[in-house]
């Protein structure tokens, strides 16, 4: 940190960048860094957290860590309840979607390689739809399976009516 300009460690972005992506709030990560957004400001926090999480590396090392500290299982996010978030496998899987979170390397932010936030949130949408979908398709089952036992129960119940 000098006078004019504060310097972030690359272990420190990738760390805020794994967090956030598991939906911690920046001013979170940072005031438990010790940087408490009074001090380097609240505006500031959001645009490193933008910038960061828009450089590939960085979130490459997120996600590596992430499925590291996961034992390489992720975690599903509709599973685990945090519908809305992103966790840093999915974001890692999604490279393998014919790379579609990755826009061109940006020329104007010295070669870095960017991706565009809109095909990161269109992904979360699919893999959300696709886990809603299953949902559905198991209460389907489920109905049928509870619509089959009444049947059986009311055949059951007419057939004892029945001879008496």
């Amino acid at each position: 940190m000098s006078a004019t300009r504060i310097t972030y460690s690359d272990r420190f972005k990738v760390e805020c960048v794994r967090r956030y992506l598991k939906g911690e709030s920046a001013r979170k990560i940072f005031r438990d860094a010790g940087l408490d957004p009074s001090l380097i400001g609240a505006k500031r926090i959001e645009r490193c957290i933008a910038r960061w999480k828009t450089t590939k590396s960085i979130v490459d090392e997120a996600a590596r860590i992430d499925a590291n500290a996961s034992g390489e299982d992720g975690v599903d996010t509709a599973a685990s309840g945090q519908v809305g978030c992103i966790d840093a496998k999915s974001v890692l899987d999604s490279y393998d979607i014919a790379n579609a979170a990755f826009a061109a390397i940006s020329t104007s932010k010295s070669g870095r390689e960017m991706f565009d936030v809109r095909d990161l949130i269109i992904y979360q949408q699919v893999q959300q739809i696709t886990a809603l979908q299953e949902k559905v398709a198991e209460l389907q089952r489920r109905i049928e399976h509870l619509t089959d036992v009444a049947a059986a129960r009311n055949v059951a119940t007419e057939t004892a009516a029945a001879t008496d």
